[in-house]
C-alpha cells in the first residue's frame, strides 16, 4: 500500500484491494480499467465485499480498516469515493457491524450518512 494514501492513484487503490483480496481482480472488467477512478473501484469493491466479507480474516479486515481510515482522514477524491461508494452503503450491504471494530470514529461517521 502507498504510504501516503492521499497521493495514491485509482490504480493504487485497485492494487491495494486486489492485494488484500485477489478474488476482487476477477470482478474488474478490462473495460473498467480504461476510465478508472477511485469511485469506480470503490463501487465495484463495495459489491464484492458485501458478497464475500464472511471469507475475510481478522487480519484482512484490520488491513482494510486501516486503509479506509487513512483514506477518510486524507480527504480529497479518495475520501469521497470511500465515503460515498463504500461506507455510506455499509448498512445496506450488511457489513457495518463487520467493519465497525476496525474503523476510526471519523470513518464510522461516514457509515451513517
Amino acid at each position: 500500500m502507498c504510504s501516503d494514501v492521499s497521493k495514491g492513484s485509482p490504480k493504487d487503490t485497485m492494487a491495494f484491494l486486489v492485494a488484500l483480496d485477489p478474488a476482487f481482480e476477477a470482478e474488474l472488467d478490462a473495460d473498467d480499467l480504461d476510465g478508472l477512478s477511485h469511485h469506480r473501484v470503490m463501487m465495484a469493491f463495495a459489491s464484492h465485499f458485501g458478497a464475500r466479507h464472511g471469507s475475510y480474516s481478522p487480519k484482512q479486515l484490520a488491513q482494510l480498516g486501516n486503509w479506509l481510515n487513512a483514506g477518510v482522514a486524507a480527504g480529497g477524491e479518495l475520501e469521497n469515493a470511500i465515503s460515498t461508494c463504500f461506507l455510506e452503503h455499509a448498512r445496506q450491504l450488511k457489513v457495518n457491524r463487520v467493519l465497525a471494530p476496525y474503523l476510526s470514529p471519523l470513518a464510522k461517521r461516514s457509515t451513517h450518512a
